[in-house]
Formats: structure tokens, sequence, C-alpha cells
């Protein structure tokens, strides 16, 4: 099964929030899994990066370097936004998404697999709309 993950996934794993333990239990159970392929497009590097950035600036979190060594690491492919910009383009002017929001659901649209979030304003946003975004809490309490 193919999966897309979203950057909130991703930061969850890093900083306690309500979907840490979720998102750490979906992707142990994912990286188990030989059947399971983890795709995000590349910008999920930035948007982490920034992510955690603006928490270590609140002073409640302080491993952005090492947690990016981690990220780095993880077996997720990341797909090239340039592949992805005219969909995304489409989708973010269609329905009122971000941009950012956008690429990922393009990604997860040109490979009819589910878009896994923490983000609940995005699979709010992406309600009805045709799309297949997915709560990890959801994910996380199923043993998907």
């Amino acid at each position: 099964m193919i999966c897309v993950l979203d950057a909130s996934v991703i930061v969850a794993l890093f900083v306690p929030q309500p979907a840490t333990d979720a998102a750490i239990a979906f992707l142990e159970r994912a990286f188990a899994r030989h059947n399971r392929s983890l795709l995000a497009p590349d910008c999920i590097y930035y948007e982490v990066t920034g992510a955690l950035r603006k928490w270590e600036r609140t002073g409640s979190y302080r491993s952005t370097d090492e947690d990016l060594l981690k990220l780095y690491d993880l077996p997720i492919t990341a797909i090239s936004c340039r592949e992805l910009m005219p969909a995304a383009a489409t989708i973010s002017r269609l329905y009122m998404l971000s941009p950012y929001d956008a690429f990922y659901l393009a990604l997860a649209q040109r490979q009819n697999a589910p878009l896994i979030t923490a983000d609940e304003r995005l699979i709010n946003g992406a309600k009805g709309k045709g799309f297949d975004a997915r709560s990890v809490m959801v994910m996380g309490e199923m043993g998907e």
C-alpha cells in the first residue's frame, strides 16, 4: 500500500503534541511492513525544518539539528514538487487550499493513495472534494 505523508506527521514525531503517539505507532508499523511505501513531495523537508525552527524559537523544543538528521534517514520517497506543480496549482486555486497542502493532495491524487496527516484543518479542507485525506490519529488507533 502506498501512503503520502504530510509534514505534520513528521513534526509530531519530534515535537510532543496530541498526534505524537498515533504518528509514532503509524510510522513504526509502516516501516515494519515491506509492502508499504511512504511518499511525500520534496517540500516536506523545508516544511518540517520550518516547523521545528518555529518550535525551537518558542523555547519548548531544542533538538532541531538532531531531528533533521533523523528525518533524512526516514525511508520516505521524496517526489519533486516540480512534477506536481501544475496539479497543485489547480487544486489550490479550485478549492481555496494553501499551495503547501495542495502539493500533498496532488501527490496523493496522482498515486491514488491516501494522504496521512495530523492537520485537521487540511482534512476538513479536503473533505467532499474527492481527496482521501486521513487523520494519523485514526490510522494510529486502527492499526493501519
